[in-house]
């Protein structure tokens, strides 16, 4: 049991020691891109339409039923974002009564609202439907925005929903070596997806729990340990 502590305890200690180091990296500040909202104000005096106007055009573009709705800002206007039953989504415009689409175009605005350069300085827009090979941040479908800026500069825009994400080549690393390694994602793309990584948590916290049982074991007394024994 002694051999067996001992070289447990090494392994999950390398285990404890990349926790705790992607833990720190994990709340280092993100950049001010990162941090950087729209700055085109909101006119909410503009909202004309009612929530149950709002559900009706949802309802008439959908053919489904009506899960919730919430306001959302989407660049200098106000909108309905109605979530559907079972699932899905849709934006409808507050003051027209319409349904938003969120095209490349939009897409684009709403990725560059705030940023020095504006839209001069986007390089490419495309859409992702898949995780694949891209590391998408937040959910897809969605648009994605890169910049030509020194900082490397990507954005997300969710297509239902027009939620952006924005980071910088330095946001990236920090998830990758923190939040991306502190929970194990890298095995998200290994055989069995999310489940081997699950359960890699799972298998590396039962060790080490063992592992702890038995050096609490280990440290009591030699004849206590008798007396249990016995």
């Amino acid at each position: 049991m002694r051999w067996w502590h001992n070289w447990i305890g090494i392994i999950i200690g390398v285990v404890l020691v990349l926790w705790v180091v992607s833990g720190l990296i994990m709340v280092l500040p993100v950049s001010d891109i990162a941090k950087l909202g729209t700055r085109v104000p909101a006119q909410w005096l503009d909202v004309t339409v009612s929530p149950a106007q709002a559900a009706t055009v949802a309802i008439a573009g959908s053919g489904a039923t009506i899960r919730g709705l919430e306001f959302k800002r989407l660049r200098g206007r106000i909108a309905y974002f109605v979530r559907l039953e079972p699932t899905g989504s849709m934006l409808v415009d507050g003051r027209t009564g319409t349904i938003i689409t969120i095209t490349d175009t939009l897409a684009a605005a709403i990725a560059a609202d705030g940023m020095s350069g504006g839209t001069a300085s986007i390089g490419r827009i495309e859409r992702v439907d898949t995780p694949g090979d891209h590391d998408a941040h937040g959910p897809l479908p969605a648009w994605h925005v890169t910049f030509t800026d020194d900082a490397r500069t990507e954005a997300w825009v969710h297509i239902a929903s027009g939620e952006l994400r924005r980071s910088t080549a330095s946001d990236r690393t920090k998830t990758k070596w923190g939040h991306d390694a502190h929970v194990f994602k890298v095995m998200n793309d290994g055989p069995g997806g999310n489940r081997s990584r699950v359960g890699a948590l799972w298998l590396t916290s039962i060790i080490s729990l063992i592992a702890m049982v038995a050096g609490y074991w280990l440290a009591l007394p030699a004849r206590w340990r008798a007396k249990v024994r016995t």
